[in-house]
């Protein structure tokens, strides 16, 4: 799809006649079949692009930019650090689990 730079307008701000005068059309009639077809070959068709869609790693990975799993990461290192291996784990489960569900509801 060829992209082609046009200029800004507020189009919006414009008369009729205005917007009718730059864009080289008919108001009645409208664009020649021949006119129609030579823009559709300079400009492309008028279509959007579809979104880029994400990889299931990163929609996954995303669950853990949050600040309430990023808390309970740290607290997962401190409970660790002092020794607390059971509310480590505890902890850990229970941020993949909500990482898990979050991944499920994407």
């Amino acid at each position: 799809m060829s992209q082609t730079v046009v200029e800004e307008v507020n189009w919006h701000s414009l008369s009729v006649e205005e917007v009718v005068a730059r864009l080289g059309t008919d108001p009645v009639n409208g664009l020649s079949s021949e006119e129609a077809s030579r823009r559709l070959k300079t400009y492309g068709p008028n279509e959007l692009e579809p979104p880029k869609k994400a990889s299931p790693i990163k929609i996954f990975l995303k669950q853990f930019a949050n600040i309430l799993i990023g808390i309970l990461l740290i607290a997962i290192v401190i409970s660790a650090f002092f020794g607390e291996w059971v509310d480590s784990l505890v902890i850990a489960v229970i941020v993949f689990f909500v990482a898990v569900v979050g991944f499920v509801q994407e």
